[in-house]
């Protein structure tokens, strides 16, 4: 009895002593490092496409440290496609890929907080889509339950947001199950390596595994102000089935909406207000299969530019807040008015943005190329927006008509003078015209080109294949595909500048560029019968005999056409030896 009643006082000392060092841990850790962490908000969020989202809002106190680390399970390092890191009115650089107070299995990044001192700020990780799993109408996602720091978290209130129509919710993680999309958890120690999988049921759309490849948006603005834009969309299904409707989203003063696919024909769509973005919904003339890509067009129309009395137009523009999803590489080309003259396009805020000024005789264009894009990124632009200034003169909206009426009065006068008072013409000797020639180097120049470009072409093909068969990394296929476009373009501008050498020429030399331009043409003709015929087929359209005898017909006609261009190619090199 004795001995019950010692073990018994012993055990209620070591609570004690557990509940003590408990308490005084954040006040212990804010001793030695000179700052704490009072509350975290750990919040994941599911893009439409699937994308992963984490949004850690820090509330600190004490003096918070030059540079501060978060970390992740090192598994979700080869997910993580961007970290942002901001509070109000300041964006932190960040910096990836290094080590968490000499601990294994963690990745982390560093933020710079740049001499200031915040009390609040939030650090934003964007994960890809593969982290998303689906079984008919059950989805999975794995993230981490919870975040990972140097120093002990007083509160970490956890959310897991998912479309509205998403149910039976069962999050499973290290410290326990629990069934709702919150949580919370107390005293979360340093380093903490937790990651968790979340279930859950939906019906009714919201997500859809997309890779939204590339997106290349036209802004046009008429001399009345009017503002037309034309985004086009490259689309890759990432799911296990088809994909019937998807949705696409613009700013939510957009009008005039209208969508089509890459043979232009207008689909049907719906439009809904979802917070500040508008969300069409198009469906698809063909189901979109698995790992297979199509173009889309999104046409509309934004309120018009009206300027004020004695100051440019301005065109602000909502490059990325209405985003609900990751563009891996984006396109946006502002076009003022013909005549129009620039005078600022976006700020030294934005100066980071990639931007590139194009300048015509009469047209100067405004393009930035971004990667990565979606909603997070409306924090590096000033107040979410990219705003082109330009000074434009009314008189410009008659320029071309003025030209035609000159041009015809100029041909009147010309026509009266010669009826007036014809010319008496001296019979002169006609000169002998002097013959182009064609040098033998270029000769060899257009051939060499030309076979490295159907190399180049068919390099470009396989490695397609193989990118959408996933038998190469994405980074290294982009980076590959890009040197490959690079160099296409090089060669395809030498081999037309010989072209027209030829067609100068005369003679044989301009009847084989014919040929062969001919030759091209029937290539071109016979790939896209191809593509149609699927397109058909996929729609039943075309039983599975009469497909087949349509590919063999276009691949005899391709095959000839390519033949015809070897044989072209080689009378060329016949005229160097």
């Amino acid at each position: 009895m004795k001995h019950t009643s010692i073990m018994s006082l012993l055990t209620l000392f070591a609570l004690a002593l557990l509940a003590s060092l408990s308490l005084h841990a954040a006040s212990a850790a804010a001793q030695i490092t000179g700052y704490s962490i009072q509350r975290v908000n750990h919040h994941i969020e599911l893009m439409y496409t699937g994308h992963m989202v984490i949004n850690d809002t820090l509330y600190l106190s004490g003096q918070a440290p030059s540079s501060f680390l978060i970390g992740l399970p090192y598994k979700y390092s080869s997910y993580l496609l961007k970290a942002i890191a901001y509070n109000a009115g300041t964006v932190f650089p960040v910096e990836l890929g290094v080590q968490i107070g000499g601990q294994s299995g963690f990745y982390a990044a560093r933020v710079n907080l740049s001499g200031v001192s915040p009390e609040t700020f939030t650090v934003i990780f964007l994960l890809s889509n593969q982290l998303v799993t689906e079984s008919g109408d059950t989805f999975t996602v794995d993230f981490p339950a919870y975040p990972a720091f140097e120093v002990p978290v007083a509160m970490c209130n956890v959310t897991l947001t998912l479309p509205s129509t998403a149910s039976g919710v069962t999050i499973d993680k290290a410290d326990g199950v629990v069934y709702a999309a919150n949580f919370e958890k107390e005293n979360l120690e340093p380093f903490t390596y937790s990651p968790a999988i979340a279930s859950f049921t939906l019906t009714g759309g919201g997500l859809q595994l997309l890779n939204m490849q590339t997106l290349n948006r036209q802004v046009t603005v008429d001399p009345a102000g009017s503002i037309s834009c034309i985004d086009t969309y490259r689309v890759q299904n990432n799911s296990t089935g088809d994909i019937n409707s998807l949705v696409l989203y613009l700013p939510v003063n957009a009008s005039s909406i209208t969508v089509k696919d890459m043979f232009g024909r207008t689909l049907g769509t719906t439009v809904s207000k979802e917070n500040n973005r508008l969300a069409v919904n198009a469906t698809l003339a063909v189901a979109l299969r698995s790992s297979e890509s199509t173009l889309l067009s999104l046409e509309y129309d934004l309120p018009r530019v009206v300027p004020k009395q004695g100051t440019p137009f301005n065109v602000t523009l909502d490059i990325a807040e209405y985003l609900n999803y990751y563009v891996e590489d984006a396109a946006v080309t502002i076009t003022p008015p013909e005549g129009a003259r620039l005078v600022s396009a976006g700020s030294t805020e934005a100066s980071s943005i990639p931007l590139g000024i194009s300048k015509e005789v009469f047209q100067e264009k405004v393009t930035l190329s971004l990667q990565g894009l979606s909603y997070l990124d409306a924090v590096t632009f000033p107040d979410g927006a990219f705003t082109v200034a330009y000074d434009y003169s009314p008189l410009w909206s008659s320029f071309h008509q003025t030209i035609w009426v000159l041009a015809l009065y100029a041909v009147v006068a010309v026509a009266y003078a010669l009826w007036r008072k014809p010319a008496i013409v001296k019979p002169k000797a006609t000169p002998a015209a002097v013959p182009f020639s064609v040098a033998t180097e270029q000769i060899d120049t257009f051939t060499e080109a030309y076979e490295e470009k159907l190399k180049l072409s068919s390099e470009l093909k396989l490695l397609e294949e193989r990118a959408q068969r996933g038998r190469i990394p994405r980074r290294r296929y982009k980076v590959q595909r890009k040197m490959l476009e690079i160099r296409l373009k090089t060669l395809s501008d030498e081999i037309n500048t010989l072209k027209g050498v030829f067609q100068r020429a005369g003679g044989k030399y301009a009847d084989l560029v014919e040929q062969l331009e001919r030759a091209e043409n029937k290539v071109t003709e016979a790939e896209q019968a191809m593509k149609d015929a699927e397109t058909r087929h996929n729609a039943g359209e075309l039983s599975i005999e009469t497909y087949k005898k349509l590919l063999e017909e276009y691949k005899r006609q391709k095959t000839n056409a390519e033949a015809q261009i070897n044989g072209i190619l080689l009378r060329l090199r016949e005229e160097i030896h």
